[in-house]
């Protein structure tokens, strides 16, 4: 099976801190606690008392019926799914997880892996209880032997933090074989969580796996009553224990297998799944987490005048555009000295560093930069706040209830965004190529909790429309003495495709190949004489490319586009999952061909114009012929952001017939393709 990421994300999902180990704590956090020099033998006493508390849900692989006939297909099998969590009074939490695997042909016994045991380094610590392998035995009727047993590898990547896969080897399997995993994830000790308040911050488990699963159960304990909601799976049953604990459980049945697919939807829009927190609602979890940045974004006198005198700040009553000239001063100074880098470890996987050191260092991550970025416009006399980001790729959430609950984790999100109201601008400080006024397409449509007080609901990241990303494209080809063609032209670009324009051009003595490159994907043995670039030192949101080139003597092609679109955009037969597309975008193509003989635009009209729109999008191509000049234009939108499965055959359909205008020789009305000083208009791949 493929290595996957699996939804059941603890709250360190967050991007994660991009510092170096022990970066951003006080040397009062770097010695251990008492309690973290006891580690080992409470360690201990939580392993056997989670251990004990699960029993009841763990059951026998013998005893589990094999409901090989009608559920499901597959050769792999997982007849039952177990995750017990127990939160803890320091807020983390400990669980039990037990997997049990039926093999049901030779070919799964030789593919099986164990892959998807994933766990958040952040917060847990990994413990096999057992690993066994079960088969049918012979001396006895009906019942099962331990075969084989095995053994935990540790990591696959030792010394790495966040969330990644354990290795759990296994014995040689074989048809019929049955494998029975029980490990723990203890809460790790080893760190300080005192800033948490003992707070749960929430989880987010989903039913479905890379396997299909006869039965998959969830169970969740806890000292405190915390929100909870579900999509897709019944309201938990709910009962107090004898020790005061409330525990609920949910249970999900005969589960087909899921695999993400690209640009498809997560497995929360296609999987049951809970959704749990010690917050009731998002205005809880938001005025709670600003009260940890608060303390995180404190500067020093000296430090906040060093931050103003860089950048300035803002005047009373400025102007959104004086504003916006401030913002883009900090944010110019700051994605030239922010590194990125990602250490998923300890409090630093919930919280940002304090800003000062993030400064100092001149690196964080998503967080860090966030909120750095955020406290010094706020120095600079511009609101700005810090925002929680669940990017597309994870999926829908849980709705607020009627009653206006809401179970608000922070398992919920993956990233952190800066916004500034007086200008409604986001700001990725991952993505320093990108300017303040420019977002990744990745950044877009994603769901935000804006870090203030009295922030009562989720928001979303606005989407770019077609037209804020565009593309546009002029040139003209005239013949010279030798039968030689000279190319002049103009590219311009703003939105989605800027920023990688302009660090294709970052280097000024690598832009003549650059544009040859590209040049000779429509004309071979192209070459460039002169090339000028703007929007790229300064950069600006515009970046505008002019330049001269000649193209050798060769029967002429005008290609105004290089590829399929349906191979880029629709390359799947048919589609059972909605897709999501991460932009919406317009090219604009203009080709002007000068003719050696002027009398020919008289002597026969231009080809007749194409058009065609839809849902989806919309093509329009035309040309004329005057004054000696045959000029060729199309414009072609993308419009469609998602695309639900029963609308793909149309979506598919359209980008067909879009390259199929596009591609279609269509050679000028006068004369032949390849006759000297004309040109056939065709799609040149």
């Amino acid at each position: 099976m493929p290595l996957r990421r699996p939804l059941t994300i603890a709250a360190a999902a967050v991007c994660l801190l991009a510092v170096h180990p022990g970066a951003g704590r006080s040397q009062a956090l770097l010695r251990p606690p008492p309690a973290a020099r006891a580690a080992p033998r409470r360690q201990a006493a939580v392993a056997a008392e989670l251990l004990r508390q699960a029993r009841p849900y763990v059951r026998s692989a013998a005893a589990l019926r094999a409901h090989s006939a009608a559920f499901p297909g597959e050769g792999a099998v997982e007849l039952y799914h177990l995750r017990y969590e127990q939160v803890m009074p320091n807020g983390l939490s400990g669980m039990v997880e037990q997997r049990v695997f039926q093999i049901r042909s030779a070919a799964a016994a030789d593919l099986f892996a164990l892959d998807d045991v994933w766990y958040d380094t952040a917060r847990s610590r990994f413990r096999l209880v057992t690993a066994q392998v079960l088969q049918p035995d012979r001396r006895s009727p009906g019942g099962w032997r331990v075969a084989g047993v095995g053994r935990d590898q540790g990591d696959l990547r030792p010394g790495g933090t966040g969330n990644q896969p354990r290795r759990v080897a296994l014995p040689r399997l074989h048809a019929g074989d049955r494998i029975s995993v029980l490990y723990e994830l203890l809460p790790d000790d080893r760190h300080d969580w005192r800033l948490l308040g003992g707070k749960f911050l929430g989880n987010l488990f989903a039913f479905r796996d890379s396997f299909a699963t006869v039965t998959t159960r969830y169970v969740l304990a806890s000292r405190e009553r915390l929100a909870m909601a579900q999509a897709g799976v019944g309201a938990p049953q709910m009962r107090r224990s004898r020790d005061g604990r409330w525990v609920g459980s949910w249970e999900a049945h005969d589960l087909p297998a899921f695999f993400s697919s690209p640009d498809g939807p997560s497995i929360t829009d296609r999987s049951p799944f809970v959704q749990v927190s010690g917050f009731s609602s998002w205005a809880a979890m938001a005025a709670w987490y600003n009260r940890l940045l608060d303390q995180r974004a404190r500067l020093s006198p000296a430090m906040e005048r060093q931050l103003v005198a860089i950048a300035g700040r803002a005047s009373t009553g400025a102007t959104p555009e004086q504003t916006e000239a401030i913002v883009n001063r900090v944010w110019s100074y700051l994605s030239a000295h922010l590194g990125y880098r990602g250490n998923e470890s300890g409090i630093h996987a919930y919280v940002p560093a304090p800003v000062g050191e993030v400064f100092r260092r001149e690196q964080g991550d998503c967080k860090d930069g966030a909120l750095l970025l955020a406290t010094w416009l706020r120095a600079a006399g511009v609101a700005a706040d810090l925002a929680l980001v669940r990017t597309p790729d994870l999926g829908r959430l849980a709705p607020v209830t009627a009653s206006g609950t809401a179970p608000a984790t922070l398992a919920a999100f993956d990233h952190a965004l800066v916004y500034v109201p007086a200008t409604r601008q986001w700001i990725d400080t991952t993505a320093p190529d990108f300017l303040d006024t420019e977002l990744p397409a990745s950044d877009q449509n994603s769901l935000a909790l804006i870090v203030r007080a009295g922030q009562t609901q989720l928001v979303h990241v606005p989407t770019a429309p077609a037209s804020a990303n565009l593309t546009v494209r002029r040139i003209q080809l005239q013949p010279t003495a030798g039968g030689w063609w000279q190319a002049t032209g103009e590219i311009t670009v703003r939105g989605a495709q800027a920023p990688a324009m302009r660090q294709r051009y970052a280097q000024p003595r690598q832009r003549r190949r650059v544009l040859a490159n590209w040049l000779q994907g429509y004309f071979r043995g192209a070459h460039v004489d002169a090339v000028a670039v703007s929007g790229v030192h300064p950069a600006a949101d515009t970046v505008r490319i002019r330049f001269a080139a000649r193209i050798p003597p060769r029967p002429l092609q005008i290609a105004w586009v290089r590829s399929s679109f349906a191979d880029t955009l629709a390359a799947e037969s048919e589609r059972r999952q909605a897709l999501e597309l991460p932009t919406r975008w317009r090219v604009e193509s203009d080709w002007s061909l000068q003719l050696g003989d002027a009398g020919l635009c008289t002597r026969r009209p231009a080809l007749p114009a194409y058009a065609h729109a839809g849902r989806f999008g919309g093509l329009t191509i035309t040309s004329a012929c005057t004054r000696g000049w045959y000029r060729v234009r199309y414009r072609l939108t993308q419009a469609a952001r998602v695309v639900e499965p029963d609308q793909y055959d149309a979506f598919r359909a359209f980008w067909q017939s879009v390259d199929t205008a596009l591609c279609a020789r269509a050679p000028l009305p006068w004369g032949e393709p390849g006759t000297p000083l004309l040109a056939s208009v065709s799609n040149s791949r």
